[in-house]
Parts: structure tokens; C-alpha cells; sequence
């Protein structure tokens, strides 16, 4: 039993998204943090940016982007929208994991700020960690030093005995993911 607990564990290292690409040259101009508290974690990213920010905003909230700079799941799906929000499906599946996680994105354009917090999770993996609140925010924001692009997740698990091979995995994709929307944000937006 030892040997398969093993082996899943070494299996899910190896085909994370973030295992292995993190080899991505580190900006002096990129920051970021992630940080554990118990069964939460929360990751915090920021970088500089000159562009034009209703594009930016665009990027941010416009589902046809979400799907371009969404990596590492198996789908994207819109399920419902509304004027200043809409509700997405993200659906996973890696080795014995199946994972479909629904969350809401907020649309607050006078504040620059596109909020998301998890609506429902399902998932048919009961050595993995369950996700049991997650929530947070994409945000253009000004003060002395420029104009910054931010970024913050904060995520709440079920305690189990892999949950440090998910906090492990979760940091990884978080890291690539502030990466990714940056190089998507200058490709995009002039």
C-alpha cells in the first residue's frame, strides 16, 4: 500500500502543470508570495505594466481570454452571464484525479478589479485534498511606484495526508499562471 501511495504521489509530481516549469527567466520585475497557514494558502503576484488598461480590464475579465490564458485544465466552460459577472466550469483530469470547479467572476470596472470565488467543486478523488473555499482577485491598481497588474488566490482544503503534495503543485501553477498572464498581457494589449 506503501508503494502505490508512493507512486500516485510521484505520478501527480511529474504531470502538475507547474512541475518542472518554473525554469521560466526570473524578473527582477515580477514579485510574488505564496504562503501556508494550516489547510489555507494564499498567493499574492504583482508586475509592472504600461499598457493600455481597458485592454487590460478586457483580458482580465472577457471569457474568450480567460480561455486562452488558462492553462493546465481540460476545459474552460461558460455556464451562465449576466451584465457584470458570469460563472465558468473548469474541468481537470490527471491520472486518477477528475475535478470539475465552478466559480464566479465579478466585473468591477470603476475599481479595476475582476473578483472570483468558488461556487461549487466536485471532484471523485478521496486521497486528494478537497478544495472547500476559494476566492480572489485580478487587479489594475496605481500609487507612487506606477501602475501594477496584481494578483491574488486564496484557498481553503479539506486536511488530508497529500496536502503537501497540493500545497506543492498549487504554488507551482500559481507562479506559472502570474507568468503566463503576463506574457498574454504584453502579446495583447499595446
Amino acid at each position: 500500500m506503501r508503494k502505490i501511495g508512493l507512486t500516485i504521489i510521484l505520478l501527480l509530481l511529474c504531470n502538475s502543470i507547474g512541475y518542472g516549469q518554473d525554469n521560466k527567466p526570473l524578473s527582477t520585475k515580477v514579485y510574488y508570495k505564496f504562503s501556508r497557514q494550516g489547510n489555507i494558502y494564499s498567493f499574492s503576484g504583482k508586475f509592472p505594466v504600461n499598457n493600455n488598461t481597458n485592454c487590460i480590464m478586457d483580458v482580465i475579465y472577457d471569457f474568450d481570454h480567460l480561455k486562452k490564458f488558462t492553462l493546465g485544465v481540460d476545459s474552460v466552460e461558460l455556464i451562465r452571464k449576466d451584465s457584470n459577472y458570469y460563472e465558468v466550469r473548469y474541468s481537470y483530469h490527471k491520472l486518477f484525479l477528475k475535478a470539475k470547479t465552478t466559480f464566479r467572476r465579478v466585473l468591477n470596472k470603476e475599481q479595476r478589479i475582476v473578483t472570483s470565488e468558488m461556487i461549487g467543486h466536485d471532484q471523485n478523488s478521496i486521497l486528494f485534498p478537497k478544495p472547500l473555499a476559494s476566492h480572489g482577485y485580478y487587479r489594475i491598481r496605481e500609487d507612487k511606484t506606477g501602475c501594477w497588474f496584481e494578483y491574488f488566490r486564496e484557498c481553503e482544503i479539506e486536511p488530508k495526508s497529500l496536502d503537501g503534495l497540493y500545497f506543492y503543485i498549487a504554488e507551482k501553477e500559481a507562479i506559472n499562471h502570474l507568468y503566463t498572464i503576463k506574457e498574454y498581457i504584453e502579446k495583447t494589449c499595446p
